[in-house]
């Protein structure tokens, strides 16, 4: 549980820390993720870190809620009448780079 209460409040710091500095909090949030993930330090899987597996089964699920919510306000961010003026050819384009 100490686990999980470090990476939330990590997190929330850190996108604190971004809104100060006038960028978007998500930005912090997912840096500060990447920092403590494999990608980066790989922190998570130290032996400073230990915890039980239901801790780790905890921290995929809430990261995928995570990517789960960023895509869904990225959708409610999206401009719909700019899509409509850009017309088929670029959504041809945008579904091709997918």
């Amino acid at each position: 549980m100490l686990v999980l209460a470090i990476v939330l409040a990590g997190a929330k710091l850190a996108g604190w820390l971004m809104v100060r500095l006038n960028q978007p909090s998500v930005v912090g949030e997912i840096a500060f993720g990447l920092i403590l993930g494999p990608s980066v330090l790989n922190l998570m899987s130290s032996p400073l870190v230990t915890h039980p597996a239901e801790t780790g089964e905890t921290l995929r699920i809430l990261a995928v809620l995570g990517v789960v919510k960023l895509m869904f306000l990225a959708v409610l961010e999206a401009d719909l009448g700019g899509m409509r003026e850009a017309g088929v050819r670029e959504l041809y384009r945008a579904v091709g780079g997918v």
